[in-house]
């Protein structure tokens, strides 16, 4: 307690340490990276000083340490993706702008937008694959298939658009990989890959079909999902 007479020292105040959340921690590394792979420094440095207006991380020790943690783990991803980094640079892309209007059953035209995280162009048409990033610690063989739902969608959407190489016959194929941040001593921590091989007609149709059991087709018989979570919390 202090008395009337005492002043309180803000410089000593103290705060409880701060514990970002799985997705959260995914959405500041992400960003980090991001930075230091494309050559965002700068875009990175108004990202960081917005999270802490916000209150998100502190200044000061506290703010310190979970930085200290977030660089810990970035460097433990850059050390998986070295091999890849130089290709990265060149060429690849984050965040591409992605819309493509589709047709469902009833003639209805619906818009599927978003963007493309990691991919090897910013034509749409151009892209064949995605790299997908988590931040756990975790090898990516030994995670869920829940990791790739989000870019699988992403995968469809590009084959949709025509992008995608020719794989078999008409089919065309968008190759996704899934690196993490596990650290290894000696060595690096393989990434998962999948395959995505489909015609353009089989891609809008199974998107449709996911927007159908997302908000429902009475033509069909199909309800809506009655909750519904964002996507990006089976990202991270």
């Amino acid at each position: 307690m202090l008395s009337e007479d005492d002043e309180e020292d803000v410089e000593k105040e103290s705060f409880e340490p701060i514990c970002l959340d799985n997705l959260d921690r995914h959405i500041v590394l992400k960003r980090k990276l991001e930075a230091e792979i494309f050559s965002q420094e700068s875009e990175m440095a108004a990202f960081k000083e917005d999270f802490e207006l916000k209150g998100a991380i502190p200044e000061g020790f506290y703010g310190e340490k979970t930085w200290n943690a977030i660089d810990a783990k970035g460097e433990a991803f850059k050390k998986n993706l070295a091999s890849k980094t130089s290709e990265l640079q060149k060429s690849w892309k984050s965040n591409v702008a992605a819309l493509l209007p589709l047709k469902r059953s009833n003639g209805q035209i619906w818009n599927l937008t978003g963007t493309l995280d990691w991919c090897n162009s910013e034509n749409i048409s151009d892209v064949n694959e995605l790299l997908v990033f988590s931040s756990s610690e975790y090898a990516p063989k030994d995670m869920g298939i829940d990791k790739f739902v989000a870019p699988y969608i992403e995968a469809l959407l590009i084959i949709a658009a025509g992008g995608g190489t020719e794989c078999d016959e008409a089919k065309k194929k968008v190759n996704i990989s899934l690196y993490s941040c596990k650290l290894l001593q000696r060595g690096t921590v393989e990434p998962a890959h999948k395959e995505i091989c489909v015609t353009q007609s089989e891609a809008v149709d199974m998107l449709n079909r996911i927007y159908d059991y997302a908000f429902g087709n009475e033509e069909n018989g199909v309800s809506p999902f009655s909750k519904a979570v964002p996507i990006d919390l089976l990202n991270w």
